[in-house]
């Protein structure tokens, strides 16, 4: 079980347990919370059980709309067209 808490992570892993646990990722940030079950993560060697997580980045969402917001502007600023359709 990965536990991100309030945090920056990114995480590539696998396991090899003896019990399954329900949920393979649990993540918290500014009252946005993720959780990855276990089933959604590729079997390893066909197990039940065990499990990898390919690649997991956290992201703070605040972060990631600012980021659009800006690239949106400069995309749009970037693509007027003068008076001659240029």
């Amino acid at each position: 079980l990965v536990i991100v808490d309030d945090a920056n992570a990114s995480v590539v892993a696998t396991t090899y347990m003896g019990r399954k646990y329900q949920d393979a990722i649990w993540e918290t940030r500014d009252g946005f919370s993720v959780v990855v079950a276990n089933d959604e993560m590729p079997r390893r060697n066909g197990s039940n059980v065990n499990y990898t997580i390919p690649l997991y980045n956290s992201y703070k969402p605040s972060a990631v709309s600012a980021v659009r917001t800006r690239l949106n502007a400069e995309n749009a600023a970037s693509t007027k067209l003068d008076a001659s359709g240029k």
